[in-house]
């Protein structure tokens, strides 16, 4: 079956950019709220139990993914029967992956006083609030989602975001009720592993309604578990390169700052990636798409997709950099207030963080969507060991700064060029230099403009006033996008890519309309 691939990509886009907008203004509020009635090291916390166990559910291993893209050629063939088996497959899976998640969890009880430097909230015991954590990521493995993969398979996440848009509305507005009138942190954390349960099981009964000839029975054949169980070796890797660019950094924060600056790190942080997960609901809206693409359309029209797609989506990430550079340290200032606040030195290097991690989003997704997890399984693991290595190193020499450009430098010069290559050896068939030359010359230039943009934004002042900040970050926006897209098209207007690359703009708005 072919998908519509345009429509259903719109759709997610649409009701993802929903979602997200609504899951970035309420934790806004919640960590403000966090902050000035509870105090940082609550924040701190959070934060850093976040990232324990957000590294635990590296256990996971990508099952869900490997089975995901499993269901593709069934899903184009109608072979019902071979999804049901990969169906009950994903259940058995996430069941034990669930376990032992538990398992490794509960070791790791007796080491927490050893990963925080200094002292902790006399208020909280440490280890209740862990569990409470815990219990929210083992949830997530014993309720249906083996129901809701039907979803992701048949590029429904609209679905998915309409039901945790809602559900997390309720919760947001539980915890900050939790937080600012019985300043209960127990409360507020108890909260989330609820509504994490009633997530799944709502996708649950939308992908049972939608798909009810779909139960989980059947066996998968040996070559589909040999299939499955390769990609889930290499997706495991690329797991432990993306934990080591998120999870990694607070852990070793804590460990060698104290919370107070994990507290300040996780609000910057927390700024990129809303941003950053903004603009990856674009890519995993198609990603199910772009599966379809792989399996139904040529080597050669895929490849020209790809640089359209890459052209576009950095061009939206350098405007994102360059208001990054413009309004971070307003926006901070009104957000945490003055004494929260990194020197620009720092901020720059966050804005940095995010336009490097976006040069792997777009060849990621075909990197993804090929299935090339076993040909590059060993590339997460240097990714991490590389990133681990230097983030220790440069926080003693550094501080926060080092741990940013220790990620920043590991995505650049391993994650993006590994995964470009394999990308381009086993699916393209052909050398990737001129792919990967092309991003880095796009990425120099694209630092080089969010330089020029703060060097002109220098003579924009601002002062601690609400008022005055919110009209500087309205100018300073501004300016910024106007000054980065005349740079833009300035170097870029005349080539041939900026050229196809409206073209396949032009053409896919006009498909839409139909």
């Amino acid at each position: 079956m072919r998908l519509n691939r345009t429509q259903n990509a719109i759709r997610n886009i649409i009701w993802g950019l929903i979602y997200k907008i609504v899951i970035l203004i309420f934790p806004f509020i919640i960590r403000t709220v966090i902050i000035k009635n509870l105090g940082i090291d609550y924040l701190g916390l959070n934060g850093l139990f976040t990232s324990i166990l957000n590294m635990l559910n590296l256990t996971e291993l990508g099952v869900g993914t490997a089975i995901v893209y499993s269901m593709y050629k069934p899903i184009s063939e109608n072979d019902t029967d071979a999804i049901c088996a990969l169906m009950q497959l994903y259940k058995k899976l996430y069941r034990i992956i669930g376990l032992i998640v538990l398992a490794i969890g509960l070791g790791l009880l007796p080491f927490l006083d050893r990963l925080i430097q200094g002292t902790t909230p006399p208020e909280i015991n440490l280890y209740t609030l862990y569990l409470i954590y815990l219990g929210k990521t083992v949830a997530t493995y014993f309720l249906f989602a083996y129901r809701a993969c039907l979803l992701n398979a048949y590029q429904r996440t609209d679905v998915i975001s309409k039901i945790m848009l809602f559900l997390n509305c309720g919760m947001y507005i539980l915890q900050i009720l939790s937080l600012y009138v019985l300043k209960n942190f127990y409360i507020y954390a108890i909260i989330q592993p609820l509504c994490v349960g009633a997530i799944n099981i709502f996708s649950a009964i939308a992908a049972k309604k939608m798909f009810p000839k779909f139960e989980c029975k059947g066996e998968v054949n040996k070559e589909v578990k040999l299939s499955i169980k390769k990609r889930v070796t290499g997706l495991m890797m690329s797991k432990v390169a993306a934990m080591s660019r998120t999870a990694f950094d607070s852990v070793i924060v804590s460990a060698f700052l104290g919370l107070a600056i994990v507290g300040k790190y996780d609000n910057y942080f927390y700024v990129v990636s809303s941003v950053s997960a903004m603009l990856v609901i674009v890519m995993t809206s198609i990603s199910a798409g772009l599966g379809n693409s792989i399996a139904m359309e040529s080597v050669e029209k895929n490849e020209n997709d790809l640089y359209c797609i890459n052209n576009v989506y950095l061009f939206i990430a350098m405007l994102c950099f360059s208001c990054f550079i413009a309004c971070y340290q307003p926006f901070m200032s009104l957000w945490v207030g003055v004494d929260n606040l990194f020197p620009d030195y720092i901020m720059f290097s966050f804005a940095a963080y995010f336009l490097a991690e976006k040069t792997l989003n777009v060849i990621g997704q075909y990197y993804d969507a090929a299935g090339l997890w076993w040909h590059g399984k060993w590339k997460g693991f240097v990714e991490a060991i590389v990133n681990l290595v230097l983030n220790i190193i440069l926080c003693k020499v550094f501080g926060v700064n080092g741990i940013i450009l220790a990620t920043v430098g590991t995505i650049l010069f391993i994650g993006f060029p590994l995964t470009a290559f394999y990308t381009y050896k086993y699916y393209f068939k052909k050398k990737s230099v001129k792919f990967i030359l092309t991003e880095y010359f796009q990425v120099i230039v694209y630092l080089m403009i969010g330089g020029g943009v703060y060097w002109v934004l220098k003579f924009v002042h601002f002062n601690n006033s609400v008022n005055s900040l919110i009209l500087c970050m309205i100018v300073r926006t501004i300016v910024a996008i106007v000054i980065s897209t005349l740079l833009t098209v300035t170097v870029f207007g005349k080539s041939k890519g900026f050229k196809n690359s409206l073209k396949w703009i032009k053409n896919h708005v006009s498909l839409s309309k139909r």
